[in-house]
């Protein structure tokens, strides 16, 4: 008797840590939300304020591999043309390339899809763990919710002739009183030579000259520029 109630407690530790880890919801805090305008290739894509993206912690066939345009065809029908929403590397932001590292959704259904782990799935990518902020063993594939409240949307200024090569940002975010920017959409401050500062509005513009009053006014610091 005694050994098998040992036995079922093994399994109901088993079975919570199963549940914990695996069925529970995760709290994916998106930073960014924008418009993939480009696939480079499996792993890398352009969003339309011409910043490159890399997936995290997975690999796909380079241009001269077998499997390349299957990859990249893979990776162009989840985000090409669609909204994408950037969950960011918060302990190094860019790669070597300065290409910024991120977990990528969109939207499906009534929820969201890692497009990290679609490409796993389907045998398009294999896992290349990094030093990062991401463990790729504990992702799901559908995320019910994501968190956006805090995240830089620059999607809905999106005009659909737009070209990454000849696109300019709106405003200047240059002056002498000014240190620290933020947006209306958002509740991120950054330095006025971050690139996301580039993509404020003049409309939307809000600056401060020290961070106190940032954080004052309810806002956080930015992950990519990293302000104090």
């Amino acid at each position: 008797m005694k050994a098998r109630n040992y036995v079922y407690a093994i399994i109901i530790l088993l079975l919570a840590t199963y549940s914990r880890n695996i069925l529970l919801p995760q709290k994916i805090e998106i930073d960014n939300i924008s418009i993939c305008t480009r696939v480079i290739d499996g792993d890398t894509f352009d969003i339309y304020t011409g910043a490159r993206i890399r997936l995290a912690d997975i690999d796909t066939p380079e241009y001269d591999e077998y499997g390349y345009e299957s990859a990249a065809d893979a990776l162009s029908s989840w985000i090409l043309g669609e909204k994408v929403y950037l969950d960011v590397d918060s302990k190094y932001v860019t790669d070597n390339y300065g290409r910024y590292v991120c977990v990528v959704y969109v939207a499906s259904g009534t929820g969201y899809v890692n497009v990290n782990k679609a490409l796993l799935n389907s045998g398009h990518a294999e896992i290349w763990q990094h030093d990062n902020d991401f463990n790729p063993n504990t992702w799901h594939l559908n995320q019910k919710t994501l968190v956006l409240d805090q995240a830089y949307d620059d999607s809905s200024s999106y005009d659909s002739s737009y070209s990454s090569s000849s696109g300019s940002s709106s405003g200047s975010t240059s002056s002498t009183s000014t240190y620290y920017v933020g947006s209306r959409n958002s509740n991120i401050y950054h330095y006025t030579s971050c690139y996301w500062a580039d993509q404020i509005s003049s409309y939307n513009l809000i600056t401060w000259s020290t961070t106190a009053q940032a954080r004052a006014a309810g806002y956080r610091a930015c992950k990519v520029c990293n302000p104090p």
